[in-house]
C-alpha cells in the first residue's frame, strides 16, 4: 500500500484521550491467546495507576550530548505523578509533579543528577494519564534516540545484539533496579568466538534504587556481535542496552541506538518489515535456551503471489545468528512486508532486528548517523495510540502490520479533532502499511484483530524506532 501523507497539525493534547479509547468494543478473534506483558501499557485517567521507567546515559558520558524525559499528560483534567532519580554512583532523589491538562513536562537529567554518567528515572502515575518517553542525543553527530519508555519489568532479559568492533564503539548493558530491595542478576555473554560465563558475571548484585552499568567494550573487544543473557535470581530489574558507534569503525557503523532487552522467550516473534526500496533490516536470533532449535524467518509479504523462500537456522543453546536481509537478494522489488521468526522446536527465542546506515559506491561522503534496534515481540493488541513527532522537515512513518495467522484486522484512524485521515482498511494476515505523518499529533489505531504499530524517524540527526503503546487490557498473545 501507497504511503499516506498528513497535512500539518497542531498538537491538542487536551483531547487526546478521544485519540486512543474508542467507544465500540472491537470484536474477538478465533486466535489462540494468553495475556502477555507489553512493553509500553497506557492506563486512561481512574482505571488504574501506571508506572513508568527509563534508563540510560546522562550527558556526563563521553559522546552523549544530551538526555531528556518527556513527560504528557493526556487526560482531561489535570494531573499528578511522583519522579523518582537514581543514578549508578549510588544517589536518588524524590519529586512530585503537576500537569494541567495537555501539559508537557520535559526534564533533563544532566539537572537531576549531578555526577554521575547513568540514571535511571521513574515515574508513578498513581491515576493513570500520563505518558512518558525519553529523548538522547548523542554528540558529534553520532545519532539519536527517542522511544517510549518501559511499564514492564521481567525475570529474564536477552539483548540479541550489539558490537565492540574497534575503534569508535561503545556497548554497555544498564541495570536498573528501582525498587528498594537488592536484585542479584546472572550475566552471559556472546561474542564472535565463544561463550563467556565468567565468576564476575555471576551473582551480580544490583543494589536497591540504582543503576548499575556492565561496560563490554573491554570484556569482549572487537567483536563484530556481542549477545547477552541475563537471569535474575531476586528481585525486578529493567535490563537496555546502549550502543553509541561513532563512524570510525571499519564498518562505518554510526549512530546511537538504545535497545530494550527482550521481555520473554517465545517460538512465535514478529517486527515490522520495510517498504519497497527502504533498506532492509539484520535479524539476530538467539536462543537461551537449553536444547537446540530449527527456526524460519518468514517473510510475509503484502502480495500472496509474491512470495518468499523462509530463511532456515539451526541454532545449539547458547548460539545467535544474523541474517542480514538486504544483502539477501531474494527480498528484491517484493513491496512491503513483516517479519515472523518462527520456531520448529522448542519456544526458546528472543530476536531484534537491526536497521544502519548503508553506503553503496556512488557515495563519496559518509551519509550520517543511522542506527536502532527493535526487539521482536510475541503480542498485538487491538487499541494503540502513538504520539507521532514528525514536523514537513523530518516526518514521522507509522507502521502498521498485521501479525495475525488467519485474521483480517479492519483498523480505524481517530485524532482529537476532525482532521483528514484515511479511511478504515483491511489488512490481511501478514500485510504491512505505512502512514507519514509531517506533524506532531496523536493518533489513535483501533482494530477488530491484533495488530502491532511502531514509530520510525529517520532525519540527519539520527534514526529511531520504537514500539507504539497498548491501551491496558487490549493486548493478546500470537500464537499458532
Amino acid at each position: 500500500m501507497n504511503a499516506v501523507r498528513l497535512p500539518a497539525l497542531a498538537i491538542l493534547l487536551a483531547l487526546a484521550v478521544g485519540a486512543f479509547v474508542f467507544a465500540e468494543t472491537p470484536e474477538t478473534t478465533t486466535i489462540e491467546t494468553t495475556a502477555p506483558t507489553a512493553y509500553t501499557e497506557y492506563s486512561p485517567t481512574g482505571d488504574s495507576g501506571d508506572v513508568w521507567f527509563c534508563v540510560g546515559p546522562t550527558s556526563r558520558l563521553e559522546g552523549i550530548e544530551n538526555r531528556t524525559i518527556i513527560i504528557t499528560n493526556l487526560a482531561d483534567q489535570a494531573n499528578e505523578g511522583l519522579v523518582t532519580v537514581v543514578d549508578n554512583l549510588g544517589m536518588w532523589s524524590e519529586r512530585s509533579i503537576q500537569l494541567e491538562t495537555g501539559d508537557r513536562l520535559e526534564l533533563r537529567t544532566d539537572q537531576l543528577v549531578a555526577e554521575a554518567q547513568y540514571a535511571g528515572i521513574t515515574i508513578e502515575a498513581p491515576h493513570g494519564g500520563l505518558l512518558v518517553e525519553q529523548h538522547i542525543t548523542a554528540s558529534n553527530t553520532a545519532g539519536q534516540d527517542r522511544q517510549h519508555c518501559t511499564t514492564a519489568t521481567a525475570p529474564t532479559g536477552q539483548i540479541p545484539w550489539g558490537t565492540t568492533e574497534r575503534p569508535g564503539t561503545r556497548q554497555t548493558i544498564l541495570f536498573h533496579n528501582p525498587f528498594q530491595a537488592t536484585a542479584v542478576v546472572d550475566l552471559t555473554l556472546l561474542g564472535d568466538l565463544d561463550t563467556r560465563q565468567t565468576l564476575e558475571a555471576q551473582g551480580l548484585v544490583i543494589p536497591g534504587r540504582s543503576v548499575v552499568a556492565y561496560e563490554l567494550t573491554e570484556k569482549l573487544p572487537n567483536s563484530l556481535i556481542v549477545s547477552a543473557s541475563a537471569t535474575v535470581r531476586s528481585g525486578q530489574l529493567v535490563m537496555t542496552g546502549l550502543q553509541i558507534a561513532d563512524g570510525t569503525t571499519p564498518s562505518g557503523l554510526q549512530g546511537l541506538a538504545l535497545t530494550t532487552s527482550s521481555l520473554t522467550l517465545s517460538g512465535d516473534l514478529f517486527l515490522p518489515g520495510a517498504a519497497e526500496g527502504q533498506i532492509h533490516p539484520t535479524v539476530v536470533v538467539q536462543n537461551p535456551g537449553d536444547t537446540t532449535v530449527e527456526l524460519e524467518i518468514v517473510i510475509r509479504t503484502n502480495d500472496q503471489e509474491n512470495t518468499v523462500e523462509p530463511f532456515g537456522i539451526m541454532l545449539r543453546p547458547g548460539q545467535r545468528q544474523a541474517i542480514d536481509l538486504h544483502a539477501d537478494g531474494r527480498l528484491a522489488e517484493i513491496g512491503a512486508y513483516s517479519i515472523y521468526v518462527r520456531s520448529l522446536d522448542a519456544p526458546t527465542l528472543a530476536a531484534v532486528a537491526v536497521n544502519r546506515q548503508r553506503e553503496t559506491a556512488a557515495e563519496d561522503t559518509p551519509s550520517g548517523p543511522g542506527l536502532t534496534g527493535l526487539p521482536a515481540i510475541n503480542y498485538g493488541a487491538t487499541q494503540w495510540w502513538v504520539d507521532a513527532i514528525g514536523s514537513t522537515i523530518t516526518p514521522t512513518t507509522v507502521l502498521i502490520f498485521n501479525p495475525g495467522l488467519d485474521s483480517i484486522a479492519t483498523v480505524t484512524l481517530t485524532t482529537a479533532a476532525d482532521y483528514p485521515l484515511p479511511e478504515a482498511f483491511e489488512l490481511d494476515p501478514g500485510d504491512q502499511v505505512e502512514l507519514t505523518v509531517d506533524a506532531d499529533v496523536i493518533i489513535g489505531i483501533g482494530s477488530t484483530a491484533p495488530i502491532i504499530v511502531t514509530r520510525q524517524q529517520h532525519s540527519p540527526l539520527g534514526w529511531t524506532t520504537s514500539y507504539a503503546t497498548t491501551l491496558e487490557n487490549t493486548t493478546t498473545a500470537i500464537t499458532r
